[in-house]
């Protein structure tokens, strides 16, 4: 999309951005577009507040167990911040908002099963990681 007008006038601004099929359309501020399209999540029906959770809860293990792949793949991933938090949410080190053993039971997966799948190829990884967290290299398996 290319915008081809913006006008700022006193408190307020207005612009229009080339559309997908060339009309002119109105760029909207990102309040405006969730007054209109999302309503505000405590008028949600259950059944939207389940897909919702349902698909972030996906992408979380997805990305997760992507990043994962890629530092299994590559030795700079594997050092990267990104690849030490997920291995580290993984194995228990530490929880966010919602823990990794909760996430895979929404999905019907012993996160215990997942970590033994997971941990002879992170062994390493999860050494250092330890190390440098706990200054012990000692390890038990989930936390």
């Amino acid at each position: 999309m290319q915008v081809v007008e913006a006008v700022e006038a006193g408190t307020g601004s207005s612009a229009t951005q080339l559309g997908l099929f060339g009309q002119n359309t109105e760029i909207l501020d990102r309040e405006v577009i969730f007054d209109r399209i999302l309503p505000h999540p405590g008028e949600w029906s259950n059944s939207v507040r389940e897909m919702f959770t349902t698909n972030t809860l996906d992408s979380l293990l997805e990305e997760t167990l992507d990043m994962l792949r890629q530092g299994h793949e590559s030795d700079k991933v594997a050092q990267s911040k990104e690849f030490k938090l997920a291995l580290g949410w993984v194995l228990g080190y530490w929880v966010g908002a919602v823990s990794f053993a909760r996430v895979c039971d929404c999905f019907g997966l012993s996160h215990k099963r997942v970590i033994e799948g997971l941990f002879p190829a992170f062994e390493r990884h999860a050494t250092k990681l330890r190390t440098a967290l706990c200054g012990t290299a000692e390890f038990k398996l989930g936390g």
